[in-house]
C-alpha cells in the first residue's frame, strides 16, 4: 500500500486532474500518481492501485472522492474505500 503525503486537485473542465504525492521510504523521496480524465479521451489502461490516505485530513479525502466520482461519469472504473 502506498502512503499518500498530500493531494492536488485541478477541476478545469473538460479536464479533471487528481494528483497524489506518494512517500517512498526506501528512497526518502516523493513520487506522484496523477489521474487525468478527459471527456474525449478514448485510450485507457487497466491498473490497480492501493493508497494509504491516513496522512490526509477528512476534507482532502472528501474533495478527492467527489472529484473521482465526477471522473467516473461513465462508470469506466471502480473505486473502493476501505
Amino acid at each position: 500500500m502506498e502512503l499518500v503525503s498530500f493531494i492536488s486537485i485541478e477541476d478545469d473542465p473538460p479536464d479533471l486532474i487528481l494528483s497524489f504525492a506518494i512517500w517512498q521510504r526506501d528512497l526518502e523521496d516523493i513520487r506522484s500518481l496523477i489521474l487525468i480524465r478527459r471527456r474525449n479521451t478514448k485510450n485507457s489502461s487497466m491498473k490497480q492501485v492501493e493508497l494509504d490516505l491516513r496522512r490526509l485530513d477528512k476534507g482532502d479525502i472528501a474533495q478527492a472522492s467527489k472529484l473521482l466520482r465526477r471522473m467516473n461519469f461513465d462508470n469506466r472504473f471502480k473505486m473502493q474505500i476501505v
